[in-house]
């Protein structure tokens, strides 16, 4: 399943996600790279553990539901280490945790749908 993964994939949607809120973000290098990729994995796996809910026939949106309380702990982690380390007084709070949900919601539903993928073409 990782193996769909790369880090320049990691590395572009961070900083769509984190340069609106961190101007003077860069990927490669800095203290939020080990975190954004940990996170990213973690994500696209829970959505990828999931995915076999949707195979089962459980609608999308249930399922997504079903995970929410996992989903809202990767984001609180990610959200309270950049809080954490981040002393820009250009990032706003509210800013930073959006951008933090999006990023781990982007990772878990790219699993979601890779896993999905993945066990369908194995059913047939």
């Amino acid at each position: 399943m990782l193996r769909t993964l790369s880090i320049k994939d990691i590395q572009s949607i961070s900083e769509t996600f984190f340069i609106p809120v961190f101007p003077n973000f860069h990927f490669q290098y800095s203290f939020m790279e080990d975190a954004c990729v940990d996170l990213a994995i973690d994500s696209f796996l829970l959505g990828a553990k999931y995915s076999r809910l949707g195979v089962r026939g459980e609608d999308d949106i249930s399922i997504k539901e079903r995970a929410n309380r996992e989903v809202k702990f990767l984001v609180k982690e990610l959200y309270n280490f950049m809080y954490g380390w981040v002393h820009d007084p250009k990032a706003k709070e509210e800013k930073m945790f959006e951008a933090v949900d999006g990023f781990v919601v982007h990772w878990w539903e790219k699993g979601f749908e890779t896993g999905k993928t993945r066990l369908l073409l194995r059913l047939q």
